[in-house]
């Protein structure tokens, strides 16, 4: 019996130990992809990578806006997308301020430097130098 209470704290035990090497983790798999820190904000709570297919899930601990590169950037508390080498695809949850309204991010993009946000289903992109974006950046 005492076996079985053993055994069923081993996941806790392992979910604490990810809770607590969460924010180092997650900005892990950006380095790994070729992705600057700076595309995410600072307030990461949990997240989800699927090492086998690129998916992922970040959760913020709340919505949050940066000004980044020159632009208002808002991340809605749940983020998803898929992960490469070099590419940020089928990403919800990310958008850029144009006007008055938020355009949703779809791609995103880094080759030579340049990180490019592709937008509106892919109708407009726009490109950026990656320095731009190392700073993590705290929420407004």
């Amino acid at each position: 019996m005492s076996m079985l209470r053993q055994f069923r704290a081993l996941p806790l035990a392992v979910l604490v130990f990810c809770a607590v090497m969460i924010s180092a983790d997650v900005y892990e798999i950006l380095e790994y992809n070729n992705f600057p820190f700076g595309i995410l904000p600072s307030n990461i709570d949990t997240y989800i990578f699927n090492k086998t297919n690129g998916n992922f899930e970040v959760n913020l601990y709340r919505e949050c806006k940066i000004h980044q590169a020159g632009h208002k950037i808002r991340y809605r508390q749940h983020i998803t997308g898929n992960i490469t080498f070099g590419v940020i695809d089928n990403l919800q949850g990310v958008g850029v301020k144009f006007l008055f309204l938020y355009a949703p991010i779809n791609t995103v993009t880094v080759r030579k430097n340049l990180l490019t946000a592709v937008m509106i289903g892919g109708t407009w992109s726009s490109s950026y130098d990656v320095n731009k974006f190392v700073e993590i950046k705290d929420c407004l």
